[in-house]
């Protein structure tokens, strides 16, 4: 009986974090978690473990929650409980992407792949959500073609099945970003008004996922040189956050973050420093320090390098250093933000170019990298292909 109530609480849980109350789910989960521990049944701890780990992550407090998503990785192998640990790897490949720990991502979902190959047809919905969360970290890394083909297999799995899934809508968004990456134009932009269209119409527009797809919309704006139109509906994607989470969770500080760096590329280099600060100010009152206090940092000091406060942008950029991820790109703006606060000027388009590429890795003369540059020296002028 009492395995039986314990397993009822472990489903409210999961319902609050289906409908993004991953506050509310993680406030019951210290009780909920001595409870089963003090029954001792390896199923049901596997279970509170993923669901107070999923919930956790999404809390603001990902250190900890990743804690528990290790053991219910290690009790649903321990249990042979297969759908319960590709859930879980896919989760850890999704925490550890967005901390900035890519390899160890990689290797979550090694795991949950290598499940998903023993379970067969039957793990469908699994292999996409392993897929999705592969193709986040691709994208956060800008490894635009990557992340393409791991989203392209995503959505041929599930072709046929209902476009009102969560898991297509965040898909369909995310393969609209990698593809303006890569420099095309028309298919991002209305792939992405695709998946926004139907985050609409499907969930509303009160649901995060709304807020996300509209953050895309703006995304795929900017990477393809229209910042300008790109910082009204980063805007909105901004307020839908905010009314969907609450001002201080994390994700509303990572909008903040993108909406500053797309105002530098449209030439607001003081709305820009403010959207920064902002963000900073959600992330230092959060438990853990990684990757996105990083960006908010080097947003920071990208807006001030951008109006030649160049002392005041190197110890944003020094800030930035001093948070701990294995993030090759971020060390790479980490680098390049130091570099450009220490010189006077850039003296010929060559050197614009290099500087560029470091910007952007595996990017060869990329338009949106120049744009960059040219915003960080104090001009929004993009400069012409030559």
């Amino acid at each position: 009986a009492r395995a039986q109530q314990l397993a009822a609480q472990v489903d409210e849980v999961r319902a609050m974090r289906l409908v993004e109350r991953h506050g509310q789910a993680w406030a019951r989960c210290a009780p909920l978690s001595q409870a089963a521990k003090e029954l001792a049944w390896t199923p049901l701890l596997a279970r509170v473990a993923l669901e107070c780990g999923s919930a956790g992550t999404r809390a603001g407090d990902p250190k900890q929650a990743r804690a528990q998503l290790v053991d219910a990785l290690r009790l649903g192998l321990s249990a042979d409980e297969e759908p319960l640990v590709m859930e879980a790897s896919a989760e850890l490949v999704r925490v550890d992407g967005q901390r900035g720990f890519v390899e160890q991502a990689e290797q979550w979902y090694a795991v949950g792949a290598g499940v998903a190959e023993h379970a067969g047809p039957s793990a469908s919905a699994a292999r996409v959500r392993l897929d999705v969360a592969l193709g986040m970290v691709a994208l956060s890394q800008k490894r635009f073609a990557d992340a393409v083909r791991v989203l392209e297999r995503a959505l041929a799995e599930r072709r046929g099945e209902d476009d009102a899934d969560p898991q297509w809508i965040m898909a369909t968004g995310m393969l609209a970003n990698a593809l303006a990456g890569l420099g095309q134009k028309e298919a991002p932009e209305r792939l992405a008004r695709q998946a926004l269209e139907r985050a609409l119409l499907q969930l509303g527009e009160g649901h995060p996922q709304t807020a996300v797809q509209t953050e895309a919309v703006a995304v795929v704006l900017a990477r393809t040189g229209r910042p300008a139109q790109a910082v009204p509906v980063l805007e909105l994607a901004l307020q839908r956050r905010v009314a969907a989470l609450g001002p201080t969770d994390w994700r509303v500080g990572q909008t903040t973050t993108n909406l500053a760096e797309v105002q530098l590329l449209a030439g607001l280099s003081e709305a820009a420093e403010a959207s920064a600060r902002r963000a900073l100010e959600v992330f230092s009152k959060l438990p853990a320090r990684d990757v996105r206090l990083a960006n908010a940092h080097i947003a920071l000091g990208e807006a001030l390098l951008a109006v030649g406060r160049r002392a005041e942008a190197k110890a944003s950029f020094n800030a930035a250093a001093e948070v701990p991820t294995d993030r090759k790109d971020v060390r790479a703006r980490i680098e390049l933000g130091v570099a450009l606060a220490s010189v006077d000027e850039v003296k010929d388009r060559a050197q614009l170019v290099e500087l560029a590429r470091k910007l952007e890795p595996g990017l060869v003369d990329s338009p949106w990298a120049l744009a960059k540059v040219r915003s960080l020296l104090g001009s929004g002028e993009t400069p012409e292909r030559r």
